[in-house]
């Protein structure tokens, strides 16, 4: 797992998310593209946010009370498990169920519309326009400072 900083700070508090305003939002980009996760993470970072990457999704989740993320950047396809279980997991859990999770994919198709049912807080298709994922990012971090 790849991070600049382990933040806690998002929380569920009787079945409501918050962030901590006194620290800066934190990001997990899980994807299994170097590339995409270092470019994404350091224009996040850029925007303000802590970021912290994983290539391996079900790492990320034995490791998610520590990270303890605000906002979840993640693929669809994956080697380890692919973006429907993902979500399934996150969901499936009342600690990481109110987490918004932004879903990459360079394979638009009717199952991705089905992520929304599952969970997903937005769907963005590949090539991401970096100002889009960071206003999402931003926006999703607004949503859990007013639940």
């Amino acid at each position: 797992m790849e991070s600049n900083r382990f933040s806690s700070g998002h929380f569920a508090m009787q079945g409501r998310a918050h962030i901590d305003q006194r620290r800066k939002p934190v990001v997990a980009v899980l994807d299994d593209d170097d590339w995409f996760r270092k470019i994404v993470g350091v224009l996040l970072q850029d925007q303000g946010f802590d970021v912290t990457s994983s290539w391996n999704k079900q790492e990320f989740l034995e490791s998610l009370p520590e990270i303890n993320p605000d906002v979840i950047i993640s693929d669809v396809q994956s080697p380890v498990m692919d973006g429907v279980t993902f979500l399934r997991l996150l969901q499936s859990d009342p600690r990481s169920s109110l987490i918004p999770v932004i879903i990459i994919t360079g394979h638009p198709s009717p199952e991705s519309l089905d992520l929304y049912s599952l969970g997903a807080y937005l769907v963005m298709m590949k090539p991401i326009d970096i100002d889009s994922l960071s206003s999402a990012v931003e926006g999703a971090t607004r949503y859990l400072s007013i639940t």
